[in-house]
């Protein structure tokens, strides 16, 4: 199956999708923002710490089985996904309209937490979907629950989700990959299984 996963930020791939990815046997990411609004240490200015983030998605990423050339980083404004959803659904579109995409795995309706960057990356999804199947093609669009009620359940390996996490040490406190400033932020995703609700519509 060609999977495609779809998130808002550098970590929101392996902090919610990680076990889907890691499962998948050709998977491709799209990482939407540049993650500049996003960091807990001291980066310097935000074109600096956008790459620093980049280069952290792309060594967790890797953990997880995903080589850097099926990486793609849109750069688009961390915290302005919701203005620029019909855009970033263009660039899915130009980037895999006709790649022969089979599943596009992404955050729930609900963005899991609320982050209007998490709904907007679900809701960029579903369009493309729609743009999908209108073309002919046949692709499902598989949702994260944030109950943990979906129908689909994944699991994984916790220690190398957990070692994908850890190589994003600009959203970490120290040597606990935990902690996102006084944030208890990963701990909650690093769970039994990832569960997803599917859309055939």
């Amino acid at each position: 199956m060609k999977d495609l996963f779809i998130v808002a930020h550098p970590d929101d791939a392996e902090a919610m999708l990680g076990y889907a990815i890691a499962e998948s046997t050709d998977p491709y990411v799209v990482v939407a923002t540049d993650g500049k609004a996003s960091t807990v240490d001291e980066v310097g200015d935000g074109f600096v710490a956008a790459g620093k983030r980049r280069l952290e998605s792309i060594a967790g990423l890797s953990k997880l089985g995903v080589p850097e050339d099926r990486q793609f980083y849109l750069d688009l404004t961390d915290g302005g996904l919701a203005q620029a959803v019909s855009e970033l659904a263009t660039k899915l579109q130009e980037l895999f309209g006709d790649a022969g995409i089979q599943r596009v795995i992404t955050t729930g309706e609900d963005g899991y937490d609320g982050h209007p960057d998490h709904i907007a990356a679900h809701m960029a999804a579903a369009s493309f979907c729609t743009g999908l199947r209108k073309s002919g093609h046949e692709v499902t669009l598989f949702a994260l629950a944030s109950d943990h009620g979906g129908e689909v359940r994944v699991t994984g390996d916790q220690s190398q989700k957990t070692a994908a996490l850890a190589a994003h040490v600009s959203q970490t406190v120290g040597d606990d990959i935990t902690r996102w400033g006084n944030v208890d932020l990963y701990t909650p995703l690093i769970v039994d299984a990832e569960t997803y609700r599917p859309s055939y519509k």
